[in-house]
C-alpha cells in the first residue's frame, strides 16, 4: 500500500505516515484498530514524497480462545495516513 505525502507548508517539516489494521472477521474480539507500521518523512518545503508499506495476512493474525496462533481469512481494512482516524482506507479479502 502506497501514499503521496506532501509538505504544502513554508519550512522543511517531519510527517510520521501510519499504517493501521483491522480485522473483521476475528473469531475473538480486537481492537478497531491497530497500527502496523510506521515510516517517519523528511520533507522540504513544496516536496512529496511516496511511502510504501507492504502488507501480509500475519499483520492480521491473533491468538485464539485456545491461545494458537491464528489468520483468519475474510475481510480486513488497511488504513494510512497521520494518526487512525483520517487518510485513506482500503478493504481486502485474506484468502482461505
Amino acid at each position: 500500500m502506497s501514499i503521496e505525502v506532501t509538505n504544502s507548508g513554508t519550512r522543511p517539516g517531519r510527517e510520521v505516515v501510519q499504517l493501521y489494521v483491522r480485522n473483521l472477521v476475528a473469531d475473538v474480539t480486537r481492537p478497531i484498530v491497530e497500527l502496523a507500521d510506521w515510516s517517519a518523512v523528511e520533507l522540504e518545503p513544496g516536496h512529496s514524497k511516496r511511502v510504501d508499506f507492504e502488507v501480509d495476512a500475519s499483520m492480521f493474525g491473533y491468538y485464539g480462545q485456545n491461545m494458537k496462533w491464528r489468520v483468519d481469512p475474510g475481510e480486513v481494512d488497511v488504513m494510512v495516513g497521520p494518526n487512525s482516524a483520517s487518510g485513506p482506507r482500503a478493504r481486502l479479502e485474506l484468502p482461505k
